[in-house]
């Protein structure tokens, strides 16, 4: 039997578009890597199982050293929010390093690059994208930001661009950005994030909203979930230059479904062969059968999160676990995966307040 540190981001405050602010800051959780279950984590000279910040909506680790950073989603910090970068001990105990300003509004995401040097963010309500360098000590640098540009024709959710995700891959930086229905790549270059000329935007449906991309493990394939049409788009992926073409798109709501629907986070399972997509509304996982040789891309499950407003999940290192983040109900539920069929069997619920982000220390 093994033992995992599991972080768990919360929503500590009220905002627009959150009920409720239940959370504590950051939680933290140890995780049993045959059973799935996860019991608070108290470390030994703190006598708490969190850490006190900010609406932690997202967390990322580094690739290779022991830091993890936060994103606080507010704009507090005269009008703008922050990144918290920290160093994790032995012991899963995580020490205050510094905090940068995002330059700009509700930052939602977080990635750190292979190498371990630069951090970028994705800001939601500027619809910008912060760059960051990582000295060795973990201590953030700022270093510029990019402006997105444009609307879509959704009057309340399209006003302008709203960044929703930052994802490097490979050489390439992908910003996800809902409010123009666009994946806009970039590339580092001089500390700076330049245009990728052959391939600078992927623009999606008018209206769709794009939140999130995820990428196949060894296929040159990704899908993006759309969050304001319910759709999940696949695209081809070009490795020589980072290009992305749009494939197919299909709907993420079972047939005959009336009401709001509002898609969250997508992943691809360990083996590449199920793509899993958390529609808020209907508080499901819709699952998807993935092939290329022939292409088959279609759902074959909608799986209860047995909860509501399923903002995030996340699969256990071995791929034998899927993690639900439900943030209005303050569940984390555990299903444990066939990786077979791809369906999703419950084995454990854990209270914690108002969940938005749950990531593994190893990885």
């Amino acid at each position: 039997m093994g033992k995992i540190v599991v972080y768990v981001g919360t929503y500590s405050e009220v905002l627009g578009h959150v009920p409720h602010g239940k959370g504590r800051g950051i939680e933290l959780f140890e995780y049993d890597t045959d059973s799935g279950s996860l019991t608070p984590l108290f470390v030994q000279d703190q006598g708490a199982s969190y850490i006190s910040i900010w609406n932690s909506t997202w967390l990322a680790l580094h690739p290779s050293k022991p830091f993890l950073f936060a994103a606080e989603e507010t704009d507090k910090t005269n009008g703008c929010g922050s990144v918290v970068a920290f160093r994790i001990e032995a012991n899963g105990k995580l020490v205050f390093v510094n905090k940068v300003s995002t330059a700009g509004a509700f930052p939602c995401h977080l990635s750190v690059d292979a190498s371990g040097k630069f951090l970028a963010a994705a800001n939601y309500g500027s619809g910008n994208v912060p760059l960051y360098s990582i000295k060795e000590t973990g201590e953030l640098e700022y270093l510029n930001v990019t402006q997105h540009k444009g609307k879509g024709p959704n009057a309340q959710r399209q006003e302008g661009p709203h960044a929703h995700q930052s994802l490097f891959k490979g050489d390439n930086l992908y910003v996800v950005d809902l409010g123009i229905d666009s994946l806009v790549q970039y590339k580092l270059q001089d500390k700076k994030l330049v245009h990728n000329p052959a391939a600078e935007k992927v623009s999606f449906a008018p209206g769709a909203g794009p939140r999130h991309v995820d990428f196949h493990p060894t296929e040159p394939v990704a899908f993006v979930a759309h969050e304001l049409n319910s759709t999940i788009s696949v695209c081809s992926v070009d490795h020589s230059n980072g290009t992305l073409k749009l494939v197919d798109t299909k709907s993420t709501l079972p047939a005959g479904f009336t009401g709001d629907s509002f898609p969250s986070e997508i992943s691809v399972s360990k083996n590449g062969k199920f793509v899993y997509v958390a529609n808020r509304g209907p508080d499901h996982i819709a699952i998807f059968k993935y092939s290329s040789a022939p292409h088959v891309f279609e759902a074959i499950a909608h799986v209860s999160t047995e909860g509501a407003h399923p903002r995030h999940f996340t699969f256990s290192p071995d791929g034998r676990f899927l993690l639900v983040g439900n943030q209005n109900s303050d569940t984390i539920v555990v299903f444990q995966v066939d990786e077979t069929s791809g369906l999703l069997t419950k084995r454990h619920v854990i209270n914690v307040g108002t969940p938005a982000c749950i990531v593994f220390l190893q990885h």
